[in-house]
């Protein structure tokens, strides 16, 4: 499993708070302000990044819903998180897709909670008359917008495979993160802790992490269960 902890200390993770408790004004001679302070807080937090388990699946479902289904500029284009009916085919492919066993939760560790995710899905590629898992899901959306960010999608990853010759890639498919955590470079940890988990793979190591208790094999397969 891939596990990560990232504590930074930089500037803009140290808040320091100042408040201003009462204040006076007195005339001796000169004008002076009588200001008291409070103790200076210090607040920071510690983010853990790890591979999707079964306990964190609907919180990372949640994320995406607030991140990447309002945010991410093909679903806003397409208005997809203004359907619900879209939604919940989106809630539903997401489940598809971490079945994979190769996504990844940021946690804060001060409250337990899913502060970012990313759903990624080991794609092979198809044989020639063959759909891309993508345009698997087009085929079968009953949503127009849906249908449509799924042709995007197809064409996306269709690009790749010709484009670089593989026969495998990893797609970071969905990727969110909330606003208040988007500082120092936490969403860039993001991708590296989703490279590394490749590099695992590329290497011979099963890095997989099943999310329903079903044994991952290390070989790529891709298998539309939508």
């Amino acid at each position: 499993m891939i596990n990560y902890r990232h504590q930074d200390l930089l500037n803009d993770d140290v808040l320091w708070v100042v408040r201003i408790v009462g204040g006076k004004m007195f005339r001796c001679g000169v004008v002076k302000f009588e200001i008291k302070l409070s103790v200076f807080n210090l607040f920071w937090y510690t983010l853990e990044y790890r591979q999707l388990t079964s306990d964190y699946v609907e919180e990372a479902l949640t994320i995406m819903e607030k991140t990447f289904l309002r945010e991410e500029n093909v679903c806003r284009a397409y208005g997809i998180a203004k359907n619900l009916q879209n939604v919940a085919e989106q809630r539903k492919l997401m489940l598809d897709i971490v079945k994979d066993g190769v996504s990844i939760v940021v946690i804060d560790k001060s409250n337990n909670k899913v502060v970012g995710a990313s759903l990624n899905k080991i794609h092979v590629r198809p044989a020639p008359g063959e759909k891309t898992y993508h345009g698997k899901f087009e085929d079968v959306s009953n949503e127009s917008s849906n249908r449509l960010c799924a042709k995007f999608d197809d064409y996306t990853v269709s690009t790749f495979f010709e484009l670089c010759q593989v026969d495998c890639l990893l797609e970071l498919t969905m990727v969110g993160l909330l606003p208040e955590y988007r500082k120092d470079g936490n969403g860039r940890l993001i991708y590296q802790t989703v490279i590394d988990l490749g590099r695992g793979l590329a290497t011979g190591v099963n890095t997989k992490q099943p999310v329903d208790g079903q044994e991952l094999a290390l070989e790529p397969g891709e298998v539309f269960r939508f």
